[in-house]
């Protein structure tokens, strides 16, 4: 009786253009490329455009004050170390918040972690491997530049990298967790609104016409304010990323200060912290603080902010509410913000 199991995976895979040759699908590969699969999504690699856009943020401001021209190998490494620091803090954050993700039934594709550990696809200790990778060549990256490079950018931005490093890694890592103390808010925008922009500004060289003096580096003044508002949306943000999770926060003794102050405090706070970041700019622009290209750009993307607004209002006046994809146009809103900001400083 002839064998016929080749042909039978012939029908089954009809794209499969080497059944005569005697090859089949290997199961191996099947796993080794949805293993493959799970730890991308592991590391949340969606966010990473962000950070990417604040550090080119800074770099333009800077450049944009002063006599030279833009430097890309400069950015090469302020995207480079501003990346796999954030991507550490993620594998970091998949490792340490498990116990909470575990109890968590409000997890979405943009809030309460990957899910990956959760539902058994990745081994901890590999989130915690990956974790440790990444921090290390983020670390490594800046140590061995400084050593091998004279004329490292690093050799200006080494202290605001290790301050991101730090706040990145002890954002839910023992001793510190800041997250688990009402400080994960405030260190995300910090380490991600304000350091990230500010090592890619640092990165570059030149002198200025007008500038602030911060860490022993000049910064153009014009960006210090458009941080500072950013940092104010940032943290409202984090507001509506962590609003979902506050029932399994609590249960989990993971006090982020959404959980510390109620979901309704913080639907206020965050329609407060919108109408300040309309103003603001607009105000400054008045006083010829910032340049009207850059106020009008807050401006523009406000239409979005005021409908997470009453979304973020409505669901939390009503607990049953599903939050749905809210903590994805949260992220929208401040991505588009950063976004609108870099193109008003290159047309200001």
């Amino acid at each position: 009786m002839p064998d016929n199991s080749l042909l039978q995976v012939y029908k089954l895979t009809p794209n499969f253009r080497v059944v005569k040759a005697g090859f089949s699908s290997s199961p191996y590969l099947t796993s080794s490329l949805g293993e493959l699969k799970n730890f991308i999504k592991l590391g949340r690699l969606k966010f990473l455009p962000y950070s990417a856009t604040l550090a080119m943020l800074g770099a333009v401001a800077r450049c944009k004050f002063c006599a030279a021209h833009f430097c890309p190998w400069s950015f090469v490494h302020a995207w480079l170390f501003v990346w796999l620091a954030h991507i550490a803090t993620h594998y970091c954050n998949e490792y340490y918040d498990y116990e909470v993700d575990v109890i968590n039934k409000r997890r979405g594709p943009w809030n309460g972690g990957s899910g990956m550990l959760v539902q058994g696809l990745i081994s901890r200790s590999t989130a915690l491997v990956a974790g440790l990778f990444t921090v290390t060549a983020a670390a490594a990256l800046v140590l061995c530049s400084l050593m091998y490079d004279s004329n490292s950018p690093f050799a200006r931005s080494y202290h605001i990298c290790a301050a991101i490093l730090f706040i990145n890694w002890f954002y839910t890592a023992p001793p510190f967790r800041l997250q688990y103390r009402m400080l994960g808010e405030l260190s995300v925008a910090v380490a991600l609104t304000i350091l990230a922009p500010l090592a890619g500004a640092a990165m570059q060289t030149g002198s200025f016409i007008e500038h602030s003096q911060l860490a022993g580096h000049a910064f153009p003044m014009q960006l210090l304010q458009a941080l500072v508002i950013l940092a104010v949306q940032q943290f409202a943000r984090m507001m509506v990323m962590n609003a979902p999770d506050v029932e399994s926060d609590l249960i989990g003794g993971k006090i982020t200060f959404t959980a510390a102050i109620g979901v309704r405090r913080a639907a206020a706070l965050y329609c407060a912290a919108q109408c300040l970041v309309t103003l603001a700019p607009l105000t400054a622009a008045v006083l010829g603080m910032l340049p009207w290209a850059v106020a009008l750009a807050f401006v523009a993307v406000s239409p979005l902010a005021y409908s997470n607004a009453r979304r973020f209002v409505d669901c939390a006046s009503r607990p049953e509410q599903q939050y749905g994809d809210l903590p994805f146009y949260a992220t929208l809103h401040v991505f588009a913000s950063a976004t609108a900001v870099l193109v008003a400083f290159l047309i200001a």
